[in-house]
């Protein structure tokens, strides 16, 4: 009995294996209801070879203090769902249109504010590419640049900013092949990380304040130092004793004239690995309190 159940076991396993279709690697998702009667072939996006989703991973930029980073090129390629009969050349075009926008943020179970990147934001460097006879995807890539107004937009927000870049197929203009519907947008969306902190090892420039010029605060056990050692004192600790959890420190420019340009921190060799996270905070009047960023 027990051997016959094997076997029955066995067959059942056999008949499954025989109806599964062999997977295609160069098979496209584009449903075949799409295939028009008058083409050969359709022309479609995807994020990747092997990622037939129309939206690529989030590109990260940041900007800390004025500096800001720029999103590397963007490479675009056209794909075919036959093989080309002959060359196919295709044309690409960016997609500002808030259809472009609402069909991305269906995707998405959480919006986080996208928007569509505005005119100048990106460019692109070819708009044409050639898929060549026999082949499913074209010879070069569309390449997605950073546009002439990258920068001005970017840093006209003081914040963290979403942008979606959309590509759209704009049409074949050469070969026997046809433009998909369903898949002729790629989506290229871009998320700004931002602080208004520039964190950098350099010497401090220019002349020190005199500290009489200064009034400050501190929460330390270690308070008993005069303002001269702000710059030159002797002991171990300046302001904060290592145990402080959340020690804090606030100095007021007396003078009006003077501008605040930024803060350095001193710390002991040994002890520096203690202070995970420095949050700066700015006021104007004393009571609101502004936070500009986490170094």
């Amino acid at each position: 009995m027990k051997q016959s159940i094997i076997y029955t076991l066995a067959l059942i396993t056999l008949g499954l294996g025989s109806c599964q279709k062999p997977f295609e690697l160069d098979s496209p998702l584009t449903p075949s209801t799409e295939q028009s009667s008058s083409s050969s072939s359709l022309a479609y996006l995807k994020a990747a070879d092997l990622d037939y989703s129309s939206r690529r991973e989030v590109i990260s930029v940041a900007q800390h203090g004025d500096d800001l980073s720029v999103f590397g090129d963007q490479q675009v390629y056209v794909y075919l769902s036959k093989p080309a009969t002959e060359d196919v050349r295709v044309s690409l075009a960016l997609d500002r249109s808030e259809a472009a926008l609402e069909a991305f943020v269906k995707g998405l179970t959480e919006n986080p504010g996208y928007k569509i990147a505005e005119e100048g934001y990106a460019k692109l460097e070819n708009t044409e590419v050639v898929i060549p006879k026999g082949q499913l995807k074209s010879s070069k890539p569309v390449l997605v640049k950073a546009g002439a107004k990258y920068a001005e937009l970017s840093k006209a927000t003081a914040g963290s900013e979403y942008r979606l870049i959309a590509l759209r197929l704009d049409k074949v203009t050469e070969g026997v092949a046809a433009a998909s519907k369903e898949h002729a947008r790629l989506f290229l969306p871009v998320e700004k990380d931002y602080t208004n902190i520039l964190m950098d090892q350099e010497a401090p420039k220019g002349s020190k304040v005199d500290v009489n010029l200064l009034d400050y605060e501190v929460s330390s056990a270690y308070t008993g130092y005069g303002k001269e050692a702000l710059y030159d004192g002797t002991g171990d600790f300046w302001y904060a004793s290592f145990g402080d959890q959340a020690p804090w420190f606030s100095a007021t420019l007396q003078s009006g004239t003077r501008k605040f340009t930024g803060v350095r921190v001193s710390v002991l060799a040994g002890y520096f690995a203690i202070a995970r996270e420095w949050t700066i905070y700015t006021t104007t009047d004393g009571e609101t309190w502004n936070a500009q960023g986490v170094v």
